[in-house]
């Protein structure tokens, strides 16, 4: 009962909120970067709104200080290589969009797996179970980039996934360089 009244909750600020949707729709590969607003002050919520969702879920394993530098140092890595990639290929016009729909739904990517890290972190749910649903919106995820690369740079899916995968493998090398898994 409790799960159906937080689902109506959901959906009726999904409702209030069309952005929200769209990034939603965005996830499900049914939306490109291109119908987010082009806005510096979207963009800036979205940072706002990423770093403390960011700050939240890294605060389960770690603490404040370090969760904050960890999030911060995740952001600026994702806006540098868009840019820079956007640049590369001459289309750095579509960088606030893309950005933005990045943004977007790796905040909502977050908010699906925190609950589960935090149950994870109590012992409240089997590592295995919340290991393979983690790994699959990590999946998830991947794909959803390259669907936003492929939009962003005006090429073909397979392209847009190789990209998603530099991506991910250029932001893991600068991010554990920066933090070491211990």
């Amino acid at each position: 009962m409790r799960a159906l009244r937080y689902t109506k909750r959901i959906m009726t600020f999904v409702r209030q909120h069309p952005l929200v949707w769209t990034f939603i729709r965005i996830l499900l590969f049914q939306k490109s970067p291109d119908v987010i607003p082009a806005s510096w002050f979207l963009l800036g919520i979205l940072l706002l709104i990423n770093l403390g969702v960011g700050i939240a879920s890294f605060a389960v394993q770690y603490d404040v200080l370090s969760s904050v530098l960890r999030t911060l140092a995740d952001m600026l890595i994702s806006i540098c290589f868009v840019y820079l990639v956007l640049m590369a290929a001459n289309k750095s016009a579509r960088s606030l969009q893309t950005i933005s729909a990045m943004l977007g739904v790796s905040i909502i990517l977050n908010i699906l797996s925190l609950p589960l890290l935090m149950m994870l972190a109590e012992k409240q749910l089997s590592a295995g179970f919340a290991g393979l649903f983690l790994y699959v919106i990590f999946c998830w995820h991947i794909a959803v980039m390259g669907h936003i690369f492929r939009h962003a740079l005006s090429v073909r899916l397979t392209v847009g996934m190789m990209v998603s995968f530099v991506y991910i493998l250029v932001a893991m090398a600068i991010f554990y360089s920066l933090f070491p898994v211990q």
